[in-house]
């Protein structure tokens, strides 16, 4: 009796032991896969970033009041040229990072329905994109998940668009209104990164690239990151890039196009970046750097 509970130990001691090894190598194996889009969160900012909002209201002058914009005078041809040309290498851009991003955001700090207005407006080609059942870029508005999380002062101030809450913004300091800023887009990568990094049990976070043209979107994410307790032998890449902000709409028809061809090198980068391209005079040498 005493050598069948011998034996019977023994097995049970190698199962266990084949367990954790298969439980290890499946991890192992797991994060080997972080480049994949079934493993990779892609999140944009909007205004400035893929949409020129400083562009199109500063600089030509147009209504911050969406609800006006069909009552305003036309564009011009150029105006509508460059546009076509914004439209056309946005389309490329959101394609490809829907290509490599089962969950590809656009995290807001505007408020609904400010997105689809300007898509409405500006780029109804892409609206089939944005209505996509499947590999379709979703726009996420940051003040909706910060009115549920937040608990200190600011909490019942209302965060209008980014261009209409001038009057809020007055009342606030510089410092409260990058706090309030920044809580708003940490509190809505959270909740995005926990639903997307739970497509099955113990999945580890691996792989989050967030660009922006504020610095909002780059420490919400670098907070995340550090709030972040890891599961067993998580390793999650958290990959930032800020760029200049108030872009003419060429230059950010550039961005997009440069961006097309490079977002797959920031995906599969096994690491970390942290790329600011906001005072670099050598923006090419300055990504390189941050790539090595």
């Amino acid at each position: 009796k005493e050598d069948v509970l011998e034996e019977l130990d023994t097995f049970f001691r190698q199962v266990s032991a084949i367990s954790g090894f298969t439980a290890a190598t499946s991890k192992a194996m797991s994060d080997l896969l972080y480049a994949e889009a079934s493993q990779t969160l892609i999140i944009f900012d909007w205004d400035d970033t893929l949409f020129p909002t400083t562009e199109i209201l500063d600089r030509w002058g147009l209504s911050p009041d969406c609800g006006t914009w069909d009552e305003e005078l036309p564009l011009t041809a150029e105006q509508e040229g460059l546009l076509s040309n914004w439209r056309l290498a946005l389309k490329e851009y959101l394609e490809q990072a829907c290509a490599l991003s089962e969950m590809c955001l656009i995290i807001t700090n505007s408020r609904r329905p400010w997105v689809s207005k300007c898509i409405e407006r500006f780029a109804p080609e892409l609206q089939s994109l944005f209505e996509r059942p499947q590999n379709a870029p979703r726009v996420v508005y940051a003040d909706e998940r910060l009115k549920s999380t937040r608990t200190f002062r600011s909490q019942c101030m209302d965060l209008r668009p980014v261009k209409f809450r001038h009057n809020v913004l007055l009342r606030m300091t510089s410092e409260e209104t990058v706090e309030e800023c920044t809580m708003a887009k940490y509190a809505a990568m959270k909740a995005e990164a926990k639903r997307f990094y739970s497509q099955y049990p113990g999945q580890s976070w691996k792989n989050i690239l967030s660009i922006g043209d504020m610095r909002y979107e780059r420490d919400a994410l670098q907070e995340l990151s550090f709030k972040r307790v890891p599961q067993g032998r998580e390793r999650l890449r958290t990959k930032t890039l800020v760029l200049p902000p108030g872009a003419s709409l060429s230059e950010i028809t550039l961005r997009l196009q440069f961006s097309t061809i490079m977002l797959p090198a920031y995906v599969r980068y096994d690491g970390d970046f942290d790329i600011n391209l906001q005072d670099t005079p050598d923006p090419l040498r300055t990504i390189a750097q941050g790539l090595e």
